[in-house]
């Protein structure tokens, strides 16, 4: 039988350790002696919360039926304070205190990194507070005008933004001063969903995945499971696992987001000058969720939440800067909560660079001894049964997890090369289908194909590869706008990256209108694009010379480490043929578009000169297989492209044949890297 543990062995273990919270577990009425805890799963209604102790109180109203709620906490006894005079090693904590208790190289890493935050609602002073907070701490500045911050609503735009509230206005002050405090170099993207219920959130969710960022904070919960949930490859998601004591939260139960946990941190005198024990409210438990291949704890069948945790105790909380006077500070406060430890771990995570392709906790179960392992302290009174759910321990327990950061180790996936495939349609792999999740959609269609030759290539030689190539990108998407609502890729690339390869300058010359002009019957782009005026094309082609060389110079700049490839485009017309597939163009057209393709090839290779960089040639690769030939890899001109068919994009693109043979040329060239 599983026999409850009384309340005062819960107070004595915490009295028996250098940190103590003033927090205690309240077992709900419906909860008696002879309630027993599964030894398999925990339904994430199965909820017992505990009654929040004198001067707490929650900043965001309860969850409710398919609504969820902000897990931050605020210190009432502390809710006005002035401004810290200087980051010392106390309670509320600034960066400091927080770097020196997780030991991370906050000042020197993160560089090219950007964590996305969700939260719903508006906060319209949000940009002026997180700059008041970075300064006061001397943290370089995090502006819209410099670039290092953006600001969408859920549907990715910047403007139309929900209606504030001074609540989430408070949580979302809180999620951006613990990207600031732990990863200082990074870029923030805030995403405001237009209310707090499961449908707008995974919007927002789904947004923040488009958005470019690869490490993504979710400071909220419910016990509901959130419809239209978006899969993430190749992105950290971490979500608090709330603040409700024993019992599972979504989206933290959810099998590849990493749930994250909530201790009490005090220093102490011992070697790391830091002691931490399970924060009593941090949620834990066994979710009905899938269980992910890297957990291995016995007691669950399912999802064990959490996989790691850091500081939530709002007596040991963080300060932060929120302006609103309605809001839970009014200026500057002590907040604590599982919604601090989920924006610090996901900062954590981009301290380490690049997620890879298996993002997630995966990497940390690989590596748990660079963890702090916090074997003290439990978030239900009465225990539970396996102990391990609601107690914490030496090595894995459900309310910690794997223990909390010590440095940046165990959130850092092996070791590899790391290749970054950019540019336009032709690297994005417009046209083979398989597009990534939120790659084709109303709002980003920048269609990133599983076909695509770089990821071919990757594949085939072992590296990781960052495939941030757009369809339609031309060169000032890539410089400094971005596409559906992510950033420029100039801004994604990894200074890890050991190989940069690009396709770029075919959108700028506006080659789609050329080819669609040529379509036109019983007329010539030949005559129309040769004529003395603005449209002449071989204006526009040498013109490109020197906005291409500031690409790939600047791409060298980004990647210093990295061999940066210019890839030439294909000739994809049969010399001297017309056929349906190629629109029936007139060959004396044809015939002028591979002249204007070779010409738009050789004004790259010579800005490659320029720049000091690589090209690799493929402007004869589809010989053979071009569009009137019997066997193309080419997807040719069809009937129903004609009349703007669901294949018009992929018209006059390389079919996965070719883009398997532009893999094969990019093996041939540069092969394996060491």
């Amino acid at each position: 039988m599983n026999h409850r543990r009384p309340r005062r062995v819960l107070i004595a273990t915490l009295a028996a350790v250098p940190v103590v919270t003033a927090l205690a577990l309240v077992p709900s009425a419906t909860a008696t002696a002879s309630t027993q805890r599964p030894a398999t799963q925990l339904s994430a209604a199965d909820q017992r919360p505990y009654s929040l102790p004198k001067n707490v109180r929650r900043v965001c109203p309860a969850p409710g039926p398919g609504r969820a709620s902000c897990l931050a906490l605020v210190a009432t006894a502390k809710r006005r304070i002035a401004a810290p005079l200087a980051d010392v090693m106390q309670a509320p904590y600034g960066p400091a205190a927080l770097q020196s208790a997780y030991n991370l190289p906050s000042s020197i890493d993160g560089q090219g990194q950007t964590v996305a935050i969700v939260d719903a609602f508006e906060d319209p002073a949000l940009e002026n507070d997180l700059a008041v907070y970075r300064s006061t701490y001397g943290l370089p500045p995090c502006t819209t005008a410099n670039g290092c911050f953006r600001k969408l609503n859920q549907d990715g735009q910047q403007g139309n933004y929900p209606a504030a509230d001074s609540g989430w206005a408070g949580e979302e002050s809180l999620d951006v001063d613990m990207v600031s405090a732990i990863c200082p170099n990074c870029h923030i993207v805030v995403v405001e969903a237009s209310s707090a219920y499961g449908s707008d959130l995974s919007t927002a969710e789904n947004t923040a995945i488009q958005s470019g960022a690869k490490f993504i904070s979710n400071s909220w919960g419910g016990s509901f499971q959130i419809p239209g949930w978006p899969s993430h490859p190749g992105v950290v998601v971490t979500a608090s696992t709330g603040d409700n004591g024993f019992g599972v939260s979504y989206p933290a139960a959810f099998t590849d987001t990493v749930a994250i946990g909530g201790t009490s941190l005090l220093p102490a005198a011992n070697s790391r000058g830091w002691a931490e024990i399970a924060w009593p409210g941090g949620g834990s438990g066994c979710s009905s969720e899938p269980k992910p291949s890297w957990q291995t704890d016995s007691g669950c069948s399912g999802h064990t939440v959490a996989d790691v945790s850091a500081v939530a105790d709002p007596f040991t909380g963080v300060n932060i800067y929120d302006s609103d006077p309605l809001g839970p500070t009014a200026g500057w406060g002590q907040i604590g909560g599982t919604s601090v430890s989920s924006p610090i771990v996901a900062a954590v995570y981009a301290l380490g660079g690049n997620p890879g392709p298996n993002a997630g906790a995966s990497v940390m179960y690989a590596h748990p001894s660079m963890l702090n392992d916090i074997v003290t302290g439990m978030n239900d009174a009465l225990g539970c049964t396996p102990a391990y759910l609601c107690n914490a321990g030496p090595g894995y327990d459900a309310p910690t997890g794997l223990g909390t950061p010590d440095g940046i180790s165990a959130f850092q996936p092996a070791p590899g090369p790391i290749y970054t495939s950019m540019g336009d349609s032709y690297s994005a792999g417009e046209g083979d289908e398989n597009y990534d999740p939120g790659t084709d959609t109303a709002t980003n269609q920048c269609h990133r194909s599983s076909w695509a030759f770089g990821r071919l290539y990757a594949e085939s030689v072992g590296l990781t590869i960052e495939h941030i190539a757009c369809s339609g990108a031309v060169i000032p998407d890539v410089m400094f706008t971005g596409q559906g609502g992510e950033a420029p890729q100039i801004d994604q690339l990894n200074p890890q990256s050991k190989l940069v390869t690009i396709t770029i300058g075919g959108n700028d010359i506006g080659f789609a209108s050329i080819v669609a002009r040529c379509l036109i019957p019983f007329t010539s782009c030949k005559a129309y694009y040769t004529q003395n005026d603005d449209n002449n094309l071989d204006n526009k082609i040498d013109g490109l010379r020197s906005s291409l060389a500031a690409v790939y110079t600047e791409i060298k700049d980004k990647a210093p480490n990295a061999t940066v490839v210019a890839v030439t485009y294909p000739s994809i017309f049969t010399p001297n043929q017309t056929c349906l597939g190629a629109g029936r163009i007139s060959v004396d057209d044809i015939n002028w578009l591979i002249t204007e393709t070779n010409h738009l090839d050789d004004v790259i290779v010579a800005a490659t000169r320029d720049a000091g960089i690589l090209q690799l040639d493929l402007r004869a690769i589809f010989d053979g297989h071009q569009l009137c030939d019997a066997d193309p890899w080419v997807f040719t001109l069809t009937p129903n492209a004609v009349f703007g068919g669901s294949d018009k994009e992929a018209t006059f693109h390389p079919t996965p044949r070719g883009q398997q043979e532009m893999a094969k040329y990019l093996q041939r060239d540069i092969g394996p890297l060491s």
